[in-house]
């Protein structure tokens, strides 16, 4: 394997310090705002940011009414609701475990209700 070069690196520091300051934002923004108007703002910063990353490469947003219909389904349940309810459990809890408990799962990932799989043994692994 080789060794990652500087550029990842920084890449992932930038990821990171942005994704870490969305929630001290949140926590600031919740002592002002309504929770619902919180999860408005940042929905509204991204598309602001998609618009002008668009703009910027010269390309533009679909236009394809399937596109779009897809969209309205899914920016409800993938945007829309998890924003809102991170805002909201921004409100009740403590400052720092927000990142922590809201970390967010890849899509189609089931969430366990129970906690996490059990640590099985090579012969255990083979056998299911």
């Amino acid at each position: 394997m080789t060794e990652p070069d500087a550029r990842w690196w920084d890449a992932l520091l930038l990821l990171a310090l942005i994704w870490g300051s969305s929630f001290l934002f949140v926590e600031i923004a919740v002592q002002v705002m309504p929770p619902g108007y919180v999860a408005l703002a940042r929905l509204a910063t991204g598309a602001v940011t998609l618009l002008a990353v668009l703009a910027a490469t010269g390309q533009r947003l679909p236009r394809g009414k399937e596109v779009w219909g897809h969209s309205a389904v899914t920016a409800p349940l993938v945007n829309v609701a998890p924003f809102t309810l991170v805002v909201l459990l921004g409100v009740a809890v403590a400052q720092g475990v927000l990142p922590v408990v809201a970390r967010r799962r890849p899509a189609g990932e089931p969430v366990e209700a129970a906690g996490p799989e059990p640590v099985r043994t090579p012969s255990e692994r083979s056998s299911a």
